[in-house]
């Protein structure tokens, strides 16, 4: 009940607030300069299709999470090889550089297909959403 509860305000927030929204960038057949972005508030969501993956790095010298917030109970459809519940990342510290995902939008995106996700801290974090064209 809490965890539903949550994920309702995370996605009435995401509504009615303004939380970070980022770009996905394409990767595509010659090459994408990647650009990873610093964020300011520790609340961000992207708009999903299902294939794209969070890359994140972390030049704090302290450990940071990063929290993928599952929509399969509102949804009520889990993907299958899936459980109900948040993905939590740990980044390690001072030369952190993770690449996280996909994640599917029926276990993962909102009734309008973005995707939401909590960092611990944003202090040292740059992140990027990327996707294979």
């Amino acid at each position: 009940m809490r965890k539903a509860l949550f994920i309702i305000i995370i996605l009435i927030a995401s509504q009615a607030f303004a939380i970070d929204t980022l770009s996905t960038q394409k990767i595509i057949r010659t090459g994408l300069a990647e650009a990873l972005l610093p964020t300011e508030d520790d609340t961000t969501r992207y708009l999903s299709d299902g294939i794209d993956y969070i890359h994140i790095k972390n030049s704090n010298v302290s450990t940071r999470t990063i929290t993928v917030i599952s929509t399969a109970d509102i949804r009520q459809t889990v993907p299958v090889g899936m459980a109900a519940s948040n993905t939590v990342v740990t980044v390690p510290a001072s030369t952190g550089n993770m690449k996280i995902g996909p994640f599917p939008i029926s276990g993962y995106g909102d009734i309008m297909n973005y995707i939401t996700y909590v960092l611990s801290d944003t202090a040292g974090i740059t992140v990027g959403i990327f996707e294979i064209d």
